[in-house]
């Protein structure tokens, strides 16, 4: 069958379908970075997959084209976007601008893709629009629509799209959050997105943006599930391909720096906004199109590498422990490429569904915070690095008791490991 495949690869850009590709980095093979086992798993194979950043030379496009099956991500996926820090005020304010931006009445229909938990919806539902939420994780789409969140239980495609136009209504927003970079056929999803949207309708897609990617050194956001590292150049293009129209742009600091976009159908109510031509100003400035940027991005990488296996190398020989705050998917990235799995005793992490189980690939155990208290150790490197000063202000009791913290990227010079 057609999608009976462990993991593929494409030999064109996902956006424009161009051949022109370079590979701009290589980094170092991983499991899938969220397969975290429990104890009676521990015996399960865990497949390594390639992870190679490719540059479109035709329109500008990052991506991965090594393809693990969606079906092995996605099955038992146990992220929960409430599970991060920032993401429910975030959402909040994202709903309250969106309504504003898109100027939509009460009792409008707001359709999420990918809306997991639905953390977003539930805000434009508490704005008095009907909602509806589409998600492949069934045990989680199934919880949501236990907690009042109407949530279908399916990848987004045609399909789909027609069964809710026909079953619901026309969309006046739909709402794709972190999840158009994990989808291989775009031209698929927007076609369904094309079927689904009201002709007065939005489309608002938000995602990681190459730039801050790469100015940021945030290169433990790039794995399996993000095939795609989007800038706007390349998304004038596609969208305009399928005869939709890139509007406005607004630049968060979600996930380290994140791209928000309204796109709209061709004929569409909305003119296009000074944002869309200052963000193209921004990506010929940063050069992102340029492969040298990549090569000092690598040897960012790996200057941090060596920084980090210096300290830790030194604090093992002096009988030191150390602990990992962070078991996310960006913590399997830090483990393998920076290889400090065999220096790290265990894993704190808040989200209660990560506690109990042990870490891909190197089967480091997860704990509740409060492990930090009872094993006091002398050491806690900080994988989940960009939410360190909330981590940090959290557990100043750790501090004040005479453990150190150790921060990846803790400043660009890295020079100061403890904080």
């Amino acid at each position: 069958m057609e999608d009976d495949y462990i993991v593929k690869r494409r030999d064109n850009c996902r956006l424009c379908q161009s051949r022109d590709l370079q590979l701009v980095l290589q980094l170092a093979q991983t499991p899938i970075g969220d397969d975290y086992l429990t104890k009676n798993q521990l015996n399960k194979v865990q497949e390594i997959y390639p992870m190679s950043l490719v540059l479109c030379s035709a329109c500008g496009h990052l991506q991965l084209l090594d393809i693990v099956n969606p079906k092995i991500i996605y099955k038992d996926y146990i992220y929960k976007t409430s599970s991060s820090i920032t993401l429910d005020n975030h959402f909040k304010d994202y709903a309250e601008d969106a309504i504003k931006r898109v100027n939509i009445s009460e009792n409008s229909f707001v359709v999420d893709i990918g809306s997991n938990e639905g953390i977003l919806i539930k805000h434009f539902k508490n704005n008095k629009m009907r909602i509806l939420g589409v998600d492949p994780a069934v045990h989680i789409a199934k919880r949501a629509t236990e907690q009042g969140i109407p949530t279908i239980s399916s990848f987004f495609n045609p399909e789909v799209a027609q069964k809710i136009k026909q079953e619901y209504d026309q969309a006046d927003i739909i709402t794709a959050n972190n999840v158009f970079a994990n989808i291989d056929n775009l031209d698929e999803i927007v076609d369904a997105v094309k079927i689904l949207l009201s002709p007065k309708g939005i489309f608002i897609m938000e995602s990681g943006y190459a730039v801050d990617t790469i100015e940021k050194t945030i290169f433990d956001n790039i794995h399996h599930e993000h095939l795609s590292y989007f800038s706007v150049e390349p998304l004038i293009i596609f969208f305009r391909k399928h005869k939709m129209k890139l509007i406005d742009v607004l630049h968060t600091t979600a996930k380290g720096g994140s791209i928000r976009l309204f796109v709209q159908l061709t004929q569409g109510l909305y003119q296009k906004k000074r944002s869309v031509d200052h963000h193209l100003s921004i990506e010929y400035q940063s050069m992102i199109r340029d492969p040298t940027i990549f090569a000092e991005f690598k040897i960012r990488i790996d200057k941090e590498k060596q920084r980090l296996q210096t300290i830790l190398k030194n604090l093992k020989k002096q009988g030191k422990s150390v602990i990992g705050y962070g078991a996310a998917i960006g913590s399997t990235q830090l483990i393998y490429n920076f290889e400090i799995g065999p220096y790290v005793d265990f894993l704190v992490d808040d989200n209660p569904s990560k506690q109990g189980l042990f870490s891909p690939g190197f089967h480091i155990p997860v704990y509740h915070q409060d492990e930090i208290y009872r094993k006091k150790p002398d050491f806690i490197i900080i994988l989940s690095w960009r939410y360190a000063k909330p981590i940090i202000k959290k557990h100043q009791k750790y501090i004040d008791n005479g453990g150190e913290f150790i921060i990846p990227f803790s400043n660009p010079d890295y020079e100061e490991a403890y904080f």
